[in-house]
């Protein structure tokens, strides 16, 4: 998903963000960070925090994809 349109940033926020408590994985060009393990190793609290920095930046990018709408609509 590229999180270029607010649909598909209002859809990572409602589905994907939540599924994320469970674990997950951010794939790079260098390799794979597995947080599926991170609830064995240090427990829930930890994952919690990285997924609400996640949710936190995911929202910031709502409010920019959302203020340029709206600059872009006045613009008219």
């Amino acid at each position: 998903m590229s999180l270029n349109t607010i649909e598909e940033v209002e859809y990572a926020l409602a589905k994907q963000v939540p599924d994320m408590q469970t674990g997950f994985i951010i794939k790079t060009h260098y390799g794979d960070i597995d947080f599926n393990d991170i609830i064995e190793y240090r427990g829930h609290e930890e994952l919690n925090r990285i997924v609400n920095c996640i949710e936190r930046v995911l929202e910031h990018r709502l409010k920019i994809l959302k203020l340029d709408i709206c600059s872009i609509n006045t613009a008219k």
